[in-house]
């Protein structure tokens, strides 16, 4: 239970796709190559079904591009985000 996710009978694809989702959106994929992943007709659903919603590397790449906005710098361990 790495994600800290419980296990739920039944959905036994749920965990692939959670991991799959989790590592496309910390690579930046484009969310037509998401859904491509997953085999997903409707945007929504990897962000809203299958995606971390406390995903550490979001509110990281929030705070370069809040950091950038008012002109301040980022920190060391923060990429620059264009």
């Amino acid at each position: 239970m790495a994600a800290k996710i419980p296990h739920v009978a039944g959905r036994r694809a749920y965990g692939l796709r959670r991991v799959a989702v989790d590592s496309a959106k910390e690579l930046h994929i484009s969310r037509e190559g998401l859904m491509q992943i997953g085999g997903w007709t409707d945007p929504q659903v990897p962000g809203s079904v299958y995606a971390d919603q406390e995903a550490g590397y979001a509110r990281k790449e929030a705070a370069a591009i809040r950091a950038q906005s008012r002109g301040g710098h980022d920190c060391p361990s923060t990429p620059r985000v264009p």
